[in-house]
């Protein structure tokens, strides 16, 4: 399928050039205190049991596996069985494991050798509680020296990468040499060259809770490529004061993949407040948006906003999510730790508990650390073009780390995907729609919305170096009852 974009590419490629100015990162701001994470040991020896694999996966070219926690994938229903049968419908030939023991590192070693037979290795789902690294740094900031100091972090940069060496020397003010913890990263490739994403709400306390959620989550993943779950074509772009400034940059992007007219920006209240945690939680959470792009101060517990000329912060915590419980589709989180997985407060953390409450959510992107994504055109082009969120921010991390090699190290070291990285973004009102996974899925889905699909004018489907309505009667042909 040939796709116009080109205007589009040039867009968005420029925007990284318009928008250059350096943001501030977000920082920790919330009623918890900084470091409270999960220390985990792990009995040396690997032992993957594997549950099951794709016809011809040893001679697949496009492969991806999927890790399960010890003992998981025996509570789970049919709809994780469903699940693989959807990977396979999106192009992946899978290999499922379950994970029994094994280091960070022996791990990571299987993945490499399934990456370096015929290089086809393209991503990684963890389901569960499953191994990680910690990271450790001194954070500098170029402008706000005021925040430099140490910091340590789940590094999911660390199972991406297949080509680069991962030391423990020391290498940094208030690092310790063999201290456990990863403090130098060297790679004369790409800094990753598979993606990953962790389908987990985190640390539950309640394990038949922890069960439930997980069940809950494949069957909106279900549901969602099906289309039974319907989101809006909206998209929410929600930027506290700090960020402002980034507002348009934010809605060229979204925009592009929603139509402009589709991107909701709150407008000032008539105290000079526009975002509040009052209207998020009374306006935004309850509305079913495909896309939350957040940008806030929080932690892993909470994230919050500025309000009445920063005299006051007031928070919108995990049990906000709880109660309310949003049904939007995809947040990037913009939050300091809204993602660090590590954490353990007996209720998850907050990437996970947006995705593990209702019937709503299904991935969430951010930070272990303080920092955030930014510098971020690639990720929507990407998007654009109809790649998954996790090749998308595979190529996002790819490009950002690369125009800073050095300053993006505190910026990005701590980015994760939460949720299934698979995904691609539904979407009728943008630019264009991109119909790669299932043809007669979304031509079903199309009936449902009754035409406003467009899928005619976006794509050469029947090669005749044309693009017009002659593609839809192409389509329509490879229709199966609906």
């Amino acid at each position: 399928m040939r796709r116009v974009f080109f205007p589009i590419f040039i867009l968005l490629f420029l925007s990284n050039l318009i928008f250059s100015k350096v943001p501030l990162p977000s920082t920790w701001k919330g009623p918890i205190k900084k470091g409270e994470k999960v220390v985990l040991t792990y009995k040396k020896g690997l032992n993957l049991k594997k549950l099951y694999e794709s016809p011809f996966f040893s001679s697949s070219d496009y492969r991806l596996l999927v890790i399960f926690e010890k003992n998981l994938y025996e509570n789970l229903d049919q709809y994780v069985d469903l699940f693989f049968g959807e990977l396979e419908n999106s192009g992946y030939s899978i290999s499922v494991y379950e994970y029994g023991s094994g280091t960070p590192e022996e791990l990571r070693n299987f993945f490499k050798d399934m990456y370096f037979t015929g290089y086809s290795l393209k991503g990684v789902i963890f389901v569960g509680n499953l191994p990680y690294v910690i990271f450790e740094m001194y954070d500098r900031w170029e402008i706000w020296d005021y925040l430099n100091g140490y910091d340590d972090f789940p590094c999911d940069l660390f199972f991406m990468d297949m080509t680069g060496e991962w030391l423990d020397v020391g290498a940094c003010d208030g690092c310790e040499a063999n201290n456990g913890k990863y403090d130098k990263f060297l790679d004369d490739k790409n800094i990753a060259e598979i993606w990953v994403s962790r389908i987990t709400p985190g640390f539950i306390s309640d394990y038949d809770e922890y069960i439930r959620l997980l069940n809950s989550f494949f069957k909106k993943d279900y549901l969602y490529r099906h289309g039974v779950i319907l989101n809006s074509d909206k998209a929410l772009d929600y930027v506290d004061d700090d960020w402002k400034w980034m507002t348009n940059e934010d809605k060229l992007k979204l925009g592009i993949l929603f139509g402009f007219q589709n991107v909701d920006v709150p407008v000032e209240d008539t105290h000079g407040n526009v975002c509040t945690a009052e209207d998020y939680k009374d306006n935004r959470m309850i509305y079913p948006y495909q896309m939350v792009y957040l940008r806030s101060h929080g932690s892993p517990m909470n994230h919050g906003f500025y309000q009445n000329d920063k005299s006051e912060f007031k928070y919108v915590l995990i049990d906000d999510y709880l109660n309310i419980m949003p049904s939007s589709a995809f947040y990037l989180l913009y939050t300091c730790s809204g993602c660090d997985f590590s954490y353990d407060g007996g209720d998850g953390f907050l990437g996970g508990r947006a995705l593990f409450n209702g019937e709503g959510g299904l991935l969430s992107i951010g930070t272990t650390k303080t920092g955030g994504m930014w510098y971020d055109s690639s990720f929507f082009i990407n998007l654009f073009c109809g790649k998954g969120f996790g090749e998308s921010f595979l190529g996002w991390i790819n490009d950002a780390l690369a125009a800073y090699p050095e300053t993006g190290k505190p910026w990005w070291y701590g980015m994760t995907i939460i949720g299934d990285g698979s995904l691609s973004v539904f979407s009728n009102g943008g630019i264009c729609f991109n119909p790669k996974i299932n043809v007669n899925q979304l031509l079903k889905l199309k009936y449902k919305l009754k035409g406003n699909l467009n899928i005619s004018g976006c794509f050469d489907e029947n090669g005749d170096g044309r693009v017009n309505g002659d593609d839809e009667k192409y389509l329509k042909k490879k229709m199966v009852n609906y």
